[in-house]
């Protein structure tokens, strides 16, 4: 079945995806036999919103109202592509519900929740003239450490729901880590979202819970997806570790010279695969913007924005050739010397500009450094690793360390 992904969600075991069957237009959740499924499988295969996932089910699995869910085998999990524009916002539009009562069945208690068992699916689209944002406190113990709320209007009441929207949460988490304040945050992202052509909302319901033992068991309403010409363009697409085709809109070349966004996460250890690939795509783009935080303790998450070298690009050196030293054991006692030094010159200046230090030169090219010892700016652009924005940001650094 092929499934056009709408929600990522956050759950404490893992990760909570769904989304709509493009023939028939229904909800569909995949889940697990045992267990739930984790980031690693939604980055390996792509699973995003905005993408078109084939899923192979195996058979529903109904609890009401969580009639959505269906066992899937992993293994058979296959990305098509990135949705356009116009397929999103079709597939959506044709989707909404008027109201967030009707969606739900007129079963809504409180503008809470619906009770456990109640006759309606677990999952809607609305469609919104517009919402406000407000972060709260999160409780001690709490799956995430602050709480996004998102109020609207739907046929004359206003609703104060939860956002647990995976990618608007993480995104709101990297801009509040780079000091970025609160009330910023808040004007930017209502500013993304209402000033654009559309607003929908992705609403879902929790497994049944007790907020308070004085309260009767309910599935809760939260927001699991927030989509907008402007918030889409700003967060969804500049999420996956494979560089888009398109930009969202139609699918067309991009130019050389055009922005184009990547993210890489880069785990803290055992990291020499994903290294190689940084550093090779590194050496084929111009880097124009960037910003890189740790995650969890555990990777650098670093955002792209470059524009393409032409292939057939010559250096102002003339020389085609990348030089590389591939071991230590080229390396001379002397070249051995300078190569700590610069070692530690890369440590100085990645703590300065908060980034990992092969985001600034890998060890194979500070040991290439090492063993050929430029003179110039130009003979830096021969080693590999080394491109025309890595000369003007570090090479002076680097040929006084040389000199020194």
């Amino acid at each position: 079945m092929e499934i056009a992904i709408t929600d990522l969600t956050y759950m404490h075991s893992g990760v909570c995806i769904a989304g709509i069957d493009i023939k028939t237009l229904e909800n569909i959740r995949p889940v697990l036999t045992f267990g739930s499924i984790q980031k690693d499988f939604v980055d390996r295969n792509k699973v995003y919103p905005g993408v078109l996932i084939k899923f192979d089910l195996l058979h529903r699995k109904s609890k009401p109202p969580h009639v959505e869910d269906y066992v899937f085998n992993p293994d058979k999990t296959t990305f098509i592509k990135f949705l356009t524009q116009s397929e999103w916002v079709s597939i959506l539009g044709s989707c909404a519900s008027s109201s967030l009562q009707s969606a739900f069945n007129n079963l809504i208690i409180d503008k809470k929740g619906i009770l456990p068992g109640a006759e309606t699916d677990s999952l809607a689209v609305i469609k919104v003239d517009s919402i406000k944002i407000n972060f709260v406190e999160s409780y001690p113990g709490a799956l995430l450490p602050f709480k996004i709320k998102i109020s609207f209007i739907s046929e004359g009441n206003w609703y104060h729901l939860p956002v647990t929207d995976m990618q608007f949460f993480d995104y709101c988490r990297a801009r509040l880590d780079k000091g970025v304040s609160r009330d910023e945050l808040k004007d930017d992202l209502e500013e993304f979202i209402n000033g654009s052509g559309y607003i929908y909302l992705r609403i879902g319901l929790t497994r049944p819970f007790k907020k308070e033992d004085s309260v009767s068991e309910l599935c809760y309403l939260q927001v699991n997806g927030v989509y907008s010409e402007g918030l889409d363009n700003e967060i969804r697409y500049i999420v996956s570790n494979e560089t888009r085709d398109i930009e969202f809109n139609e699918q067309k070349p991009i130019a050389s010279n055009t922005l184009q966004f990547k993210i890489f996460n880069i785990p803290l250890t055992n990291n020499d695969k994903e290294m190689e690939l940084f550093n090779t795509f590194l050496s084929n783009v111009e880097v124009k913007k960037y910003s890189a935080s740790v995650v969890d303790n555990k990777f650098w998450s670093i955002l792209l924005g470059y524009i393409s070298t032409p292939k057939n690009k010559i250096k102002e050196s003339g020389k085609n050739e990348k030089i590389s030293c591939e071991s230590m054991s080229e390396l001379t006692s002397d070249d051995k010397e300078i190569y700590e030094k610069l070692r530690k010159w890369r440590i100085n200046k990645a703590q300065l500009l908060n980034v990992p230090e092969y985001f600034i030169f890998s060890n194979k090219t500070l040991m290439t450094i090492a063993k050929i010892r430029p003179l110039t700016l130009d003979m830096l652009m021969n080693i590999t690793g080394i491109g025309e924005k890595k000369v003007k940001d570090y090479g002076t650094d680097v040929l006084a360390i040389i000199n020194g």
